[in-house]
Order: C-alpha cells, then structure tokens, then sequence
C-alpha cells in the first residue's frame, strides 16, 4: 500500500508540476487537418466544456469544422460546409450565465465570422463583410460586466498606405457596439487581458512594426509597445501574465525576434533573437514559453534568461508548427498540442509518463 501511494504521489507531481524539458512527443492524434501557408497563431482551439469533456476544435480542408474528444482521443462529430472559403481562426469562451460554451470560427479571406453554440453545434450567429476590403485574420472574444463582445481585426496582404478599417467591437446578436479609437492600424492579432485586480479589459493588438494595448472601457490607446527600428515584418502571436509585481507582455514577430515589455509601462525589457520565423507562441509558467518556427522544430524558451534552452523535432514533415496550447488533460496532466505547417497535429507529454 505504502509503495502504490508513492508512486501515485510521483505520478501526480509529473502531471501537475512537469518540467517542460521532458516533454516529448506522444502521438499525431490528426493527421488531415487543413494545411496553413502563412504564420498566424489560433488555428485549433482546445478546452474543457461545461460538461467536463476537453474538445479539440480545429478545420479540415473542403471548410468542414472538426469536433475531438482530447480524452478518448476520437472525432465525435463534424460540420460540412461551415465556411464558403477556407476556415482559418478559431476561439473559445465560456457562456457562464447560459451555461454554454461558444466557438468563434472565421474566414480570413471571406470576412466572414461565425459563432458556434457546441451543444448541438447550432450557428448563433453569422456575421459577414466584417471589413468592407482587406482580410479579417484575427478575432476573439471579450466578457465585459457579464456581457460577451466579438472583437475584429483588418489587415491586408501585399498593400501598404491605405485606411485600415479599426478594431470593431460586436455582441452576440450581430449589432457592432463601438470601434476602437486609435486601432485603423493593419492588425494581425487581436486579443485581450482582463487585469484583475484593477477590474479591468485591456485589447491588444500585433501590427505591423509594433504592438499596442487599449482600455476597453475608457476607448482609448493604453500603451504603444515599439522597438524603435525594428523589423518591417508583422507581429503574430503574444501573451500577457502577471510576474512578481509586473505585468508581462511577450509578443513574437515573423522576423525572428521575441520581446518582452512591461505591460504597462511599455519599456521594452528584452529583446530575443530567434534567428528565424517564429510562429505561434505558448506560456508554460513564468519561466519558460514555447515557440514554433520555421526549421522544422518547436523551441523552449527560458524567460529569465533569455534565450532558447532546448530544441523539439519530429520530422522535417512537420514543416514547422503555426499553433501550440497548453492544457491540463485528464490523464497525461501538464502537456502540449501542437500544429504544424501542413496536415498534422501533435501531442506532447512528459517523457516518464511514456515508461
């Protein structure tokens, strides 16, 4: 008995307290997954709905929206024709006073967005022509005073100098509540930070050169996170936590750098050169984050010390992977699904819990 309660207790440190350097890759739970030719970060999403069950969301070419089962590792269902084009962002938010939990699916090209209701997987809401031109590439959810808003974005492709079309904010029911002051900016991710001590929503938003922050409520520019000279390449995927007494923003651009700011203050408090394209970006804890990127490989990041302290390799058909989310899964604790470049997605777990 004493011996089978160590071993329990080993086995619940390697789930719930796992040291990211022994992550190793387990399987590919998917293999026809839409392939992805460009860097932006989102492509899947995964979480645990209101009836316990962790769901893998994520879009297979011919716009068939794909619904997993992360515990039984099975497809459970799928929805044909979700899109008129390619299916290329998706979000999650919880819907606590109606106990639900919605999806937010777009079409970059289409400026199309759609909200998913995944109990029987109904579309509450279909909103098209977001932006009158350009690509819709980033959306997300905000919950504001129990209420859930849809924020857009607009950029476009090979076109520079032209009025960008701002930050639209929209609630459930289609009606566009406000636009961001100071956000007609060409925008490859949007997102949001809900600061708890002070009560408060803050968007963020990776742009081209920079990056920027807006007080939700105020309706107004918070702070404007730019490394004076930087690359003229786009900012894809950024997180924001709370260390110590600051607030963190680390943000990753196409051109090869990590930076990390204050939140807000906006001082730039280190700058990390990748040497190649960086793809979507994960927080393991406050020490460490993972990124994709282009050679083929996922890279743990330690923070404290700024630099890449161990490299992740499949195959060099894993192209590199666009999308890496973290999540505590039922049985293998503390672990990693990832999305490479073409058809795969991947899972990774602590090595010991392999043995």
């Amino acid at each position: 008995m004493i011996n089978k309660e160590i071993k329990e207790k080993k086995k619940a440190q390697i789930l719930f307290n796992s040291n990211p350097k022994n992550l190793t890759f387990y399987k590919y739970i998917i293999l026809d997954s839409s392939p992805f030719n460009y860097s932006f970060d989102n492509t899947f999403c995964v979480f645990e709905s209101v009836n316990k069950i962790f769901y893998l969301i994520y879009s297979r070419i011919f716009y068939t929206i794909i619904v997993y089962d992360l515990t039984n590792l099975k497809k459970l269902s799928e929805i044909k024709n979700a899109h008129s084009k390619e299916i290329t962002n998706f979000r999650y938010i919880l819907d606590l006073s109606n106990k639900r939990d919605l999806i937010l699916s777009i079409s970059d090209k289409d400026n199309n967005l759609k909200v998913w209701d995944i109990k029987n997987f109904i579309c509450i809401l279909n909103l098209e022509h977001v932006n009158q031109v350009g690509a819709l590439n980033s959306a997300c959810f905000l919950k504001d005073k129990n209420k859930i808003y849809i924020l857009t974005s607009n950029s476009f492709d090979n076109y520079r100098g032209i009025n960008y079309e701002p930050i639209k904010v929209f609630d459930l029911t289609g009606k566009k509540i406000k636009e961001i002051n100071g956000s007609n900016l060409e925008t490859y991710l949007v997102d949001k930070y809900y600061d708890e001590k002070a009560n408060k929503n803050y968007i963020i938003s990776g742009n081209i050169y920079f990056c920027r922050s807006y007080d939700f409520a105020k309706n107004k520019i918070y702070q404007k996170y730019n490394d004076k000279g930087s690359e003229f390449f786009g900012h894809t995927s950024l997180v924001v936590f709370q260390d110590e007494k600051i607030t963190k923003l680390i943000e990753s651009s196409i051109g090869g750098f990590l930076r990390i700011w204050n939140f807000d203050t906006g001082k730039l408090l280190n700058r990390i050169n990748i040497n190649h394209n960086i793809y979507g970006i994960c927080l393991w804890n406050k020490d460490y984050l993972f990124l994709g990127s282009e050679n083929h490989t996922k890279e743990l990041i330690d923070i404290i010390k700024g630099k890449s302290v161990k490299e992740f390799s499949i195959s060099v058909k894993s192209k590199g992977e666009k999308t890496i989310k973290k999540i505590i899964h039922p049985i293998f604790g503390e672990c990693l699904i990832s999305q490479s470049q073409n058809e795969q997605i991947n899972f990774w777990i602590d090595k010991k819990l392999c043995t």
